[in-house]
């Protein structure tokens, strides 16, 4: 699988907004204390997690 920095610009400016919107939301914005929306927020901090890992790394 190539890695994110081989990919064109336009595919990497595409990908990379809404996930960079998604991390802004989970530290600024985002102040989850308990319940559903606990678990979303652990949820998207691990899909991060994986995306980094996977397509960043």
């Amino acid at each position: 699988m190539t890695k994110f920095a081989d990919w064109p610009l336009w595919l990497q400016l595409l990908v990379g907004i809404p996930h960079a919107l998604l991390a802004m939301g989970l530290v600024w914005v985002w102040r989850p204390l308990r319940g559903r929306s606990f678990y979303w927020a652990v949820g998207a901090f691990a899909y991060l997690c994986v995306f980094y890992l996977v397509f960043v790394r």
